[in-house]
Parts: C-alpha cells; sequence; structure tokens
C-alpha cells in the first residue's frame, strides 16, 4: 500500500462556492426585478389605454343620449337650472316657522324638542306648568299667522314632579306632544339661481 503525501496547501472550495452562489443569488434578483418593471409597465399602459377607451365611450353614450332626446348639452343645463331654482323658490325659510311656534310659548313653559318637515308640520313637544298653559299655548298657535292646525297628540301628567313639588316652589307637571300644521305660502324663501 501506498501512501500519497500531499504537501501542497489545500485549495479554498468555499470562497469560490460562495461566490458562486452570490452571483446567481444577483441573477436572479436582477431578472425578478426586470420582470417585476416590466409587468408594472405594461399594466400601467393597458389601464391608460383602458382609461381613454372609457372616456371616448362616455362621450360616445352622451352625444347618443343627447341625439335621442333632442337636447344640447347647453338646453340640458338650462333645463337643470330651471329645476334648481324651482326647488329654491319654494323653499320654506325653517327659522321663520320655529320663531313663530316659539314666540306664541307661555311663560311657564319651556319646549324639550321640536321636529321640523318642509312638507308643513312641525312637532313639539313642551313642559307646562299648568293644563290651562297647555290650552293657552294651543290657542294662541292658531291665532298666529301663518299656523294652519294645531292637535295635541299627547297630554302626560307628571305624577312624580307633582308630588316633589308640593315641598319645593319648582312646578312642570305636564308634558304636552303636539302636532302644527303650517301654511306653507306664508313662509317661502323665493331665492334662486341666476
Amino acid at each position: 500500500m501506498e501512501v500519497e503525501i500531499n504537501l501542497l496547501p489545500r485549495k479554498k472550495k468555499s470562497i469560490n462556492t460562495n461566490r458562486k452562489l452570490y452571483i446567481l443569488l444577483l441573477v436572479v434578483f436582477l431578472v425578478g426585478s426586470i420582470g417585476i418593471v416590466t409587468t408594472e409597465y405594461f399594466a400601467m399602459m393597458e389601464i391608460s389605454r383602458l382609461e381613454e377607451e372609457a372616456e371616448s365611450l362616455k362621450k360616445l353614450r352622451l352625444k347618443v343620449e343627447n341625439e335621442l332626446n333632442g337636447t344640447s348639452p347647453a338646453q340640458q343645463e338650462e333645463s337643470i337650472r330651471k329645476e334648481i331654482n324651482e326647488v329654491i323658490s319654494n323653499r320654506v325659510i325653517t327659522s321663520e316657522v320655529v320663531d313663530q311656534v316659539m314666540q306664541q310659548l307661555p311663560e311657564r313653559a319651556m319646549t324639550l324638542n321640536i321636529s321640523y318637515k318642509n312638507d308643513g308640520a312641525v312637532k313639539v313637544l313642551g313642559q307646562f306648568e299648568q293644563m290651562s298653559d297647555v290650552a293657552k299655548y294651543q290657542s294662541q298657535l292658531l291665532n298666529a299667522t301663518g299656523i294652519e292646525k294645531v292637535i295635541l297628540v299627547k297630554l302626560i301628567r307628571n305624577d312624580e314632579q307633582l308630588k316633589a313639588d308640593q315641598e319645593t316652589s319648582n312646578q312642570t307637571h305636564y308634558f304636552a306632544d303636539l302636532s302644527i300644521t303650517f301654511d306653507r305660502g306664508m313662509f317661502f324663501d323665493g331665492g334662486g339661481l341666476k
């Protein structure tokens, strides 16, 4: 048996292998980056083309609709302006309606809630010291300008407060829920677009 003796220094294979691995990873990274950038570029180009196509289709649709309706864009704008003016000129001034409702409130009464609808209805929930105050408020509302109808929806006596008030001077004995209908013609704004 022969023994081989190698007195030459060992080759460092690991450095060569690490370099190859590093270069391979760098190439994979570069190819992947180029692929992603290219895909994104083409996707952006496709999106841009589709947006242009959608815009041209919208213009074509508007043109066809105008031809079917027989109106030009200027005529459509004038029609919209007329509709807006009609809505605005028929608008009721809410603050004047609420002010009219509040001015009729008796001294020893207060409102807890006011709800307002543009169709000519106001709902008022109030606190009153006596039942006669509720009747007085209802009468004053009926005599006020612009108020057409007042309906007492619900009247509730506050028994707990009544017992407590016998010991103190604070008096709130009734809760009244009123439905008030006003004349919309009295409270028109009359504004509009020029």
